[in-house]
């Protein structure tokens, strides 16, 4: 027998043997099927996935009513505009300062930033963060004034005026390194404040604040960018 004879003898038993050797063409994951529908055997194989709980997280929402944050901007004086800190769980969130056509000495970048707290009176602490409007001129050296009393709105802490609006505050400024307290009483200004301060603040007289109980802001009208902090008396005392 020749050499090619041999290799056809020998590939022929292998191809006889191939059923014992369980190589019969069944390959995992291929259905095995006889013709006989109802002996057809199939084998699959199948990865189980886990299930996972997802908690999905509540993001706070602004205090912010009705505007956009709109922070570190371009505001001209003719035209006035609005510059308002609103990004949710933020310390400063809320702070915002209404600029009217023509409350601007000149056309001016305008920010709003936080800083460092009051050294309060004995007997009194923060009510909320201590918030700096600052103003740069786009053009020139001069610096920029507010020619009108301008609506400026200050976070009060969460939680502060629980379900009375009626907490006794007070308004520490400082301006241009001239520092003040505000005192009120039912609706005005009733203490004393730095002569100087006043003078190039302009604080016109029976000040009135509004406090929007919703979003826990306290918002007054100011003649001068500085720096401003809400307090109040450390006994949380109520007005009579």
């Amino acid at each position: 027998m020749n050499r090619t004879a041999n290799i056809t003898f020998y590939a022929f038993l292998i191809f006889l043997m191939l059923p014992a050797l369980g190589c019969g063409g069944k390959d995992p994951g291929i259905p095995i099927v006889d013709g006989d529908d109802d002996d057809d055997a199939y084998e699959f194989d199948f990865e189980v996935i886990p299930e996972y709980d997802v908690e999905w997280e509540t993001l706070p929402e602004s205090r912010c009513s009705g505007i956009s944050h709109n922070n570190d901007v371009t505001v001209k004086a003719a035209e006035g505009g609005t510059v308002a800190y609103c990004l949710p769980g933020d310390a400063l969130d809320g702070s915002s300062l209404l600029l009217d056509a023509g409350a601007l000495s000149a056309d001016a970048r305008i920010i709003i930033t936080g800083a460092q707290d009051f050294e309060f009176a004995e007997g009194v602490t923060g009510a909320g963060p201590a918030i700096r409007i600052g103003a740069s001129a786009l053009n020139g050296s001069e610096p920029v004034l507010l020619k009108k009393a301008s609506s400026l709105t200050l976070p009060l802490y969460k939680g502060l005026l629980a379900s009375d609006s009626s907490l006794s505050l007070q308004l520490y400024y400082n301006i241009d390194g001239k520092t003040g307290v505000l005192t009120f009483g039912q609706s005005a200004v009733d203490g004393d404040m730095d002569s100087e301060a006043d003078e190039e603040m302009l604080w016109e007289e029976n000040v009135r604040y509004l406090i929007d109980a919703n979003n826990e802001l306290f918002s007054l009208p100011v003649r001068s960018f500085g720096i401003y902090q809400v307090a109040m008396p450390e006994s949380g005392a109520r007005r009579k």
